[in-house]
């Protein structure tokens, strides 16, 4: 994500910078939809929405990762990729295919970590795939989260008699967040074992007492933050109607609500012992700030110097503020503290990358927080099982974006280097063994679709240069590269294949504005353009000629497509949420894979700022949701068999 959300369109327009090479991944334009999650939906060059016309977005803000800071963190990237002029021909350049070796069934990491007058302590649960250290008390006792090795949260407690587990009786699972001065922690729990972290339904406070329950009334989920030592608890809410709320509760019980002016959510995460509270806020761009709420009720924005996103998260009784910020070129999250205006970047040494953040402060200045915290790959079989996997080599992201019948699965990850965040395709076998595809030469590859011949579509972008970060689409089939351009346009982006070969994606015209295309075996390209629309893309295509995708309308809302074969443009409503009982689907949903049963998958954002994975069935929509998630997952391809693959934050 960006510091500014751009509209639709504007993703299409050329730009001479070069692009910053961790949106590729997440934004991955290859990915369909998933690069419509970052944008704002808006037509064509703003000619059919009027100066200051609030816009919408399915954003990638996305509660990922688990500790305070990393659970804000949503994904690195901006959107469908922007893209300078090509006229490219055809290569018969041969693929660097480096075989990278096997991967187990998941081996998501992701550490908490303590800092202090030592210097920096790696915090680990016994037991665990991921920890995260969300909250310290002054007495030396670390409170926060871990994930077992059967996908279950826990809380724990770290103090001088080592690890203890923290579990609300009964629960699916349970996040601690913080612990006062006095030992009273606060946290949340969820009844449902299909509930990402983040998500986690239902509040309590923890004393020499015992458990008990924090429920708001009226509120159809609430989540306590942060305590301090008169017991005062700060955290958010939501309404009936799924709008997110801040709250502060006193030692009666009495709510206080907090809503920052112009926000769209608002996060209460922590709180002194003045009373004063930090948090943070999503504006309409949407944008992420950090606040700081006086006892008065006074609230003042916080940003990090020269970032697009700033998390605040925790505050001590000195006033020192932690918390987490963003920027190009990678849009990585990274820990900061601020003292008296003056901010530092925290960055824990070894650290090999991921989102990073800065939970808490407690009075002597001791640091907790999480780092190296990743997006994983999934497979979901046809009896609904989930395996994760990730790349060898990806640091913070690996993305699958197409499945084959065979159960060949393509797709990018991110791996650092020295200096930048690189994407690199991938190919996995049956087998789990990974294949890296990289076009010769180009300076990052991501692979979007492979077909039943093993043919591969996808994009990349060619080195610094007079052609700085141009982006290009190409084909690969028996080891040799074609590039792929729609004739006058100034940039393309193949997507789909089928089993003849036909494939399908979206161009650039010369004035900015996004089309689907598709092109036949012997290179003929048509456009494909949803009547009425201001922008087209089709993200992919089956045998039957059935193409699925996404489009604005003239009103600028974003909106999934099916197209059959005959032209025939059907849009994908979103069911009526009076009528199932859940919560209702503010952006989407939005198609990222077809099979040849005409069977669509994607994703689709809530009313309540939560994004999940769906199935299309003839008729029928089904959530997905996969057990254990930190933060947020969907899909992103289906094949014949049913078989689905997505991401795992």
């Amino acid at each position: 994500m960006s510091q500014k959300r751009e509209p639709i369109t504007s993703l299409n327009r050329a730009r001479s910078s070069r692009r910053p090479p961790a949106a590729m991944v997440a934004a991955l334009s290859v990915a369909l939809s998933v690069a419509a999650l970052m944008v704002a939906a808006s037509a064509a060059a703003g000619a059919a929405r009027e100066p200051g016309a609030p816009t919408q977005a399915l954003s990638s803000d996305s509660l990922k990762g688990l500790g305070a800071g990393s659970m804000l963190g949503f994904a690195p990237g901006s959107g469908p990729e922007q893209v300078g002029p090509s006229s490219l021909g055809s290569s018969d350049a041969r693929p660097s295919t480096r075989g990278v070796g096997d991967v187990g069934a998941g081996s998501n990491r992701g550490h908490g970590f303590l800092r202090d007058a030592r210097g920096f302590t790696t915090i680990d649960a016994p037991g665990a795939s991921d920890t995260s250290a969300t909250g310290a008390d002054n007495r030396g006792g670390i409170v926060g989260a871990y994930r077992d090795d059967r996908r279950r949260f826990h809380g724990f407690v770290r103090d001088k008699r080592g690890f203890r587990n923290i579990d609300f009786p009964r629960a699916e699972g349970t996040v601690v967040w913080k612990i006062s001065g006095r030992g009273q922690m606060v946290g949340t729990y969820t009844d449902a074992r299909d509930t990402a972290a983040q998500f986690f339904e239902h509040g309590f406070v923890l004393d020499k007492r015992g458990f008990r329950k924090i429920d708001i009334p009226g509120a159809s989920a609430t989540r306590p933050f942060g305590i301090n030592n008169r017991g005062e608890i700060v955290g958010q809410y939501l309404d009936r109607d799924g709008t997110a709320h801040g709250f502060v509760r006193d030692r009666s019980g009495d709510i206080t609500t907090i809503d920052v002016a112009g926000a769209t959510v608002t996060f209460a995460f922590d709180i002194d012992d003045t009373g004063r509270v930090v948090g943070t806020y999503i504006d309409s761009a949407p944008r992420f700030h950090g606040f700081v709420r006086d006892t008065d009720g006074t609230i003042t924005t916080i940003d990090f110097p020269s970032t697009g996103d700033t998390l605040l998260l925790g505050i001590n009784n000195r006033g020192r503020l932690t918390g987490a910020h963003r920027e190009a070129p990678d849009f990585i999250y990274r820990g900061f503290v601020a003292d008296g205006g003056e901010f530092t970047t925290v960055e824990v040494p070894g650290a090999i990358g991921g989102d990073a953040a800065v939970n808490d402060v407690d009075d002597g200045g001791r640091l907790v927080g999480d780092y190296d915290l990743a997006i994983s790959g999934y497979l979901r079989d046809t009896r609904g099982g989930f395996t994760t996997f990730d790349a060898p080599g990806a640091v913070s992201l690996t993305l699958p974006v197409g499945i084959s019948g065979g159960g060949e699965i393509v797709g990018t990850y991110a791996e650092h280097t020295e200096t930048a965040v690189k994407s690199r395709g991938f190919l996995r076998d049956r087998r789990g063994r990974f294949t890296t595809i990289d076009f010769p030469g180009a300076e990052e590859t991501e692979v979007a679709r492979i077909n039943e011949d093993d043919q591969i579509v996808g994009i990349y972008t060619e080195p610094d240069g007079d052609s700085s970060g141009d982006v290009r689409g190409f084909l690969l089939e028996r080891g040799t590269f074609t590039r792929i351009d729609v004739p006058g346009a100034a940039s393309t982006f193949p997507t789909g294949i089928d089993n003849s070969g036909r494939i399908a994606g979206r161009y650039v015209d010369s004035g900015g504005v996004s089309h689907g295309f598709l092109r036949d075996p012997r290179g003929n390209f048509t456009d494909i353009d949803v009547p009425g629309a201001a922008a087209t893309a089709v993200v992919d295509v089956n045998d039957r000629g059935q193409t699925a995708g996404y489009y604005t309308d003239s009103e600028g809302t974003l909106r999934g497509f099916r197209r059959e074969a005959d032209g025939t443009v059907t849009t994908i409503d979103p069911p009526d949420a009076a009528s199932n009982g859940r919560p209702g689907i503010a952006i989407g949903p939005l198609p990222n894979g077809i099979n040849n049963r005409g069977h669509i998958v994607g994703v689709y954002r809530d009313n309540q700022f939560q994004i999940y994975g769906f199935k299309l069935s003839n008729g029928r929509f089904t959530a997905i949701k996969i057990p254990g998630a930190r933060g947020e997952s969907f899909a992103t391809d289906i094949d014949d068999r049913g078989r689905i693959i997505g991401i795992d934050r």
